[in-house]
């Protein structure tokens, strides 16, 4: 008797620790459970901020392009008009100072090409068909020119027909990487590809140079963060590698839409 009673004790004992165990299970599992939601609902925040963020960027930019060509574009070109007419009167009564007023009308020419280049940078615009080539293209002919630098842009392969949407923030993370590359000690060949596959386009930055690489450090500045958010907001993804050679090459491949043409 004593043993039988010694064994339903045990088995007893045994039946709350397999119930605590399983209370202890579901409690457990619903705390894992809220953590989830919590980090889901954290990862969407953050995502909307993000998205924000570029959006409160992309209206800054396009604000101050506006201002740049239709406010700064139109007074400078309201006066080297009046420059040009007192250079022309200066001119016809043979004054000593219309070669003067001649050179002031084409200094203030110049500053409406440079205030037009800094209005097509903050709004790269027509981006519609074949106009993220030709953006792009155009970016690469001035980034040469402004820094003297070896820029170069190539496309292979069928380009898909990209939403407005993703073709402006292709341009941008190329802008912006343009931007680091055209830093200080960084080196001066820069090569842009865009590449149709498949299933996805590839779109690559190179910055070749000895010395040079991934512009992920502390001192970087926003460049990289703000490109690994747009290709996240398009739904792309992107990768920095080192060139065996010397510099670093940004890789960003979206996915292709459903219909290319």
């Amino acid at each position: 008797m004593h043993i039988n009673s010694e064994c339903y004790k045990s088995k007893d004992a045994l039946l709350r620790l397999n119930r605590d165990l399983e209370h202890t299970v579901q409690v457990r599992a619903a705390e894992l459970k809220a953590l989830t939601a919590d980090l889901r609902e954290s990862q969407a925040a953050q995502q909307r901020l993000e998205a924000e963020v570029l959006m409160v960027s992309e209206r800054e930019q396009s604000r101050l392009g506006q201002c740049l060509h239709d406010g700064l574009g139109q007074e400078l070109s309201g006066i080297a008009l009046m420059c040009q007419a007192m250079a022309n009167r200066l001119r016809a009564s043979n004054h000593p100072e219309a070669e003067e007023a001649e050179y002031i009308a084409a200094l203030t020419s110049n500053s409406i090409g440079t205030a037009r280049e800094l209005a097509m940078g903050f709004c790269p615009v027509k981006l519609d068909r074949d106009g993220l080539l030709i953006a792009l293209e155009d970016l690469s002919v001035e980034t040469a020119r402004i820094f003297e630098m070896d820029c170069t842009f190539s496309h292979s392969g069928v380009i898909p027909h990209f939403d407005r949407d993703k073709k402006n923030h292709l341009y941008r993370i190329v802008q912006e990487a343009v931007a680091n590359a055209s830093k200080p000690i960084r080196a001066k060949t820069l090569s842009i590809a865009l590449k149709g596959g498949p299933g996805e386009t590839c779109l690559s930055i190179s910055n070749a140079g000895a010395g040079m690489h991934p512009p992920r450090l502390p001192d970087s500045g926003q460049e990289p963060r703000l490109m690994e958010y747009r290709a996240r907001l398009i739904g792309a993804r992107m990768e920095w590698s080192e060139i065996e050679s010397g510099g670093w090459r940004l890789s960003c491949w979206l996915p292709n839409p459903e219909a290319p043409l």
